[in-house]
């Protein structure tokens, strides 16, 4: 589970949650039907990345063919799920953005209160083990994880030249993706300066 499973997870129950990670919101609908029972009820929560820490994270798992790799599109069609702008999943469903929900309690709540969850914060500093932890710290921050800097994981991916030319390549040539993270997510001046400087 990653962390925002965890924490799902921990206000229903990990048993009623149903994990499709990187997966097509049609994949989502049709894959669903193996886990539930007719009268069941389903809340979707499509989360959604930060773009530049989506890359980055795609970026130091060692995707750099940019030619083969198709995940910027996945990421496009599901934020637009997750921001209301496409209808695929048949279920009542929210949307989140990960930093919003990791930084605002707020939100936090609310998407506990829209899955029927009970809330709390006992799971809030775990760093999950399954894929060997974060893609950038592994298990060393486990117990504090509120201490990891997952919100600008873009910075360590740019410092390094081998990994700073495949995110500047993920970036030109998704147009469509980064307009929509610029209109939708709110990026801060710093990453925007950070997408003048490297965008052509």
């Amino acid at each position: 589970m990653t962390w925002t499973q965890w924490q799902l997870a921990s206000w229903v129950g990990r048993k009623n949650i149903v994990r499709f990670e990187n997966r097509f919101p049609k994949n989502y609908a049709r894959d669903l039907q193996r886990f539930i029972k007719p009268k069941d009820q389903v809340f979707a929560v499509v989360h959604t990345r930060d773009l530049l820490n989506f890359l980055a994270s795609r970026v130091r798992w060692g995707n750099r063919n940019p030619v083969r790799n198709p995940e910027v599109g996945l990421w496009l069609i599901v934020a637009k799920e997750s921001f209301g702008e496409t209808n695929t999943i048949p279920a009542d469903k929210i949307g989140t953005v990960y930093d919003w929900f990791k930084e605002s309690e707020q939100i936090r709540r609310e998407v506990c209160a829209f899955i029927g969850g009970v809330y709390s914060e006992d799971e809030f500093e775990r760093v999950p083990s399954g894929g060997r932890g974060s893609s950038f710290d592994q298990l060393q921050y486990e117990g504090r994880g509120s201490e990891m800097n997952t919100l600008k994981r873009y910075e360590q991916v740019l410092a390094n030249p081998k990994l700073s030319r495949p995110f500047k390549y993920y970036l030109n040539k998704n147009q469509e993706a980064l307009k929509f993270y610029l209109d939708h997510f709110q990026p801060d001046d710093e990453k925007r300066a950070v997408i003048k400087e490297l965008v052509a």
